[in-house]
């Protein structure tokens, strides 16, 4: 059996995260979690026989969303005007590395808030969260696009070099 790969016997966690978004320390010391994540489903297209024709690029999705304390929240929205899920802001998560792997920049160059949730219960051992649900225009993945940023120019087959 196979063991898993350690250096210096540390990988990244939540705190070798630092993001960077508006309101500064308010979101990046109140950041319980983000999640983000994108996807490029290829257009299909079928003709006589069952298995579809080659695909086209297709239409891409990208999502996010973070959760706060109540009290990061509270604070957020004495610093926005009404009607604030139109306001688009970047957001930019780095992970710091530990032991020898290479730090990581992940880009959410435009969001915007779309959805407030607020979580709370009877019992929990920890504060109320408010989760923001994001519109993300698109996902720069250490500086890369799942999708082509620009449309006429990319490539659809693997360089020899890399298969």
């Amino acid at each position: 059996m196979q063991k898993p790969i350690k250096i210096n016997g540390r990988y990244l966690d939540h705190t070798s995260i630092r993001i960077a978004a508006p309101f500064g320390k308010l979101i990046s010391e109140h950041l319980k979690s983000i999640d983000y994540g994108d996807r490029l489903d290829p257009t299909e297209d079928y003709g006589t026989h069952p298995i579809p024709l080659p695909t086209g690029v297709g239409y891409y999705k990208a999502q996010a969303s973070m959760t706060l304390s109540r009290e990061a929240y509270n604070t957020m929205l004495t610093q926005v005007p009404n009607g604030f899920g139109t306001i688009t802001f970047p957001i930019t998560v780095t992970y710091v590395p530990r032991g020898a792997f290479l730090q990581t920049v992940d880009s959410l160059p435009e969001c915007r808030i779309i959805a407030p949730n607020l979580s709370s219960q009877s019992g929990s051992k920890k504060g109320i969260d408010i989760k923001l649900d994001l519109y993300v225009r698109y996902i720069l993945w250490n500086g890369k696009c799942l999708a082509p940023l620009d449309n006429d120019q990319f490539i659809s087959v693997l360089p020899p070099i890399l298969v």
